[in-house]
């Protein structure tokens, strides 16, 4: 009698299973689950449209002007002032009188020059009609001092505390105050209650204003077309060398909180002959989000649904045809692609070895 131990059937069992394992992979394949075969066959994409502002970190570099003065429009003796070192001037407020005359602050982007009568236009008007606007009154921003501008001054006056302007016929320049901003700060009081004054005469100190402001390094990954500079609530246009031209603009920069924190930090560097309070400290200028001036419309789809790239031109396949694109940016393996011709895309080909030429 042939014995067989517990041992040799165990092993004998094993072969048993291993060969018929082998047998079944052969003769039996094994079918791939549902999703990775379907993975397996993918031959296109969607393209998955997008409104892109390309929103990057960048540094304003001023200029600045020599500090500038809150100037008397009239001669007289100082009989009150509201002016405090490291205080506010408030436009719409008095800030100061001259023989018991309240004069007013009042922000334009450059000073009111001149008397203004009934039928009077001029850039200066409009100045005026949008600040009185900002300032709450209905005004029309029209450029022509009509009756409605006038009663729109008598208010603002009368609410400062002028009493006589209830019978003003006419804007009286002298009777306020140019300030660059809506709230600037006075850093230097030059006239005290008692002292004489002529007329463009020094009341007080302003910060310097802003001559020139520059991106320091425009970032070299930008996607091309209009720019704007975001600073706060300020959304500002900037040329194609990163330049901020319009006077206006620079005005309302040196408004803003932005610019006074920076020239606060003793930041800022002046023009030629100027003078900036702590100039040359540690900084190199404003922060700011450099984007797109209106958002663009792009296409994100895989880098593999690009080719024949020359530059930022390039095609991809869609519905079959090549389409000529171009290339906003790419990263992490998508590109962001914008359609010349504007017309819609859904899908986008996966294999291009063979696309034909889109140009």
């Amino acid at each position: 009698m042939i014995r067989i131990s517990a041992a040799g059937v165990v092993l004998a069992a094993l072969v048993l299973l291993a060969v018929g394992t082998l047998v079944g992979v052969f003769v039996f394949p094994v079918t791939a689950p549902p999703d990775i075969a379907a993975t397996a066959k993918i031959s296109s994409v969607p393209a998955t449209q997008l409104d892109i502002t390309d929103d990057q970190d960048a540094t304003l570099a001023i200029t600045a002007t020599p500090e500038r003065k809150v100037a008397a429009g009239m001669s007289g003796t100082v009989t009150a002032t509201s002016c405090a070192s490291g205080g506010r001037a408030i436009s719409g407020r008095a800030g100061f009188s001259i023989n018991d005359v309240p004069i007013v602050y009042l922000s334009t982007p450059s000073p009111l020059w001149r008397d203004l009568v009934i039928g009077d236009q001029g850039v200066d008007v409009e100045s005026l009609q949008n600040e009185l606007k900002r300032l709450g009154q209905e005004v029309q921003t029209d450029g022509r001092f009509g009756s409605d501008t006038l009663r729109a001054v008598v208010s603002v006056a009368k609410d400062a505390g002028v009493s006589e302007a209830r019978a003003w016929k006419t804007f009286p320049v002298s009777r306020f105050a140019w300030l660059p901003g809506p709230e600037v700060e006075t850093i230097r009081c030059s006239a005290q209650v008692g002292d004489q004054i002529a007329a463009g005469g020094e009341v007080a100190a302003l910060p310097p204003g802003i001559a020139a402001a520059k991106l320091n390094v425009t970032p070299s990954d930008a996607v091309s077309g209009s720019r704007v500079v975001v600073v706060g609530d300020l959304v500002l246009p900037v040329d194609e060398s990163g330049v901020i031209s319009s006077p206006n603009d620079l005005a309302k920069l040196s408004a803003s909180p932005a610019y006074a924190k920076y020239v606060g930090d003793g930041s800022t560097s002046t023009a030629a002959g100027g003078h900036a309070r702590n100039a040359g400290a540690a900084s190199d200028g404003i922060s700011v989000t450099f984007r797109l001036a209106k958002p663009l419309k792009v296409y994100s789809i895989p880098a593999a649904a690009v080719y024949a790239v020359t530059g930022q031109k390039a095609c991809v396949v869609a519905a079959g045809r090549p389409v000529a694109v171009t290339i906003a940016s790419s990263q992490y393996g998508q590109t962001l692609v914008r359609v010349e011709s504007g017309k819609r895309i859904v899908k986008v080909a996966l294999d291009t070895s063979q696309a034909r030429p889109c140009r």
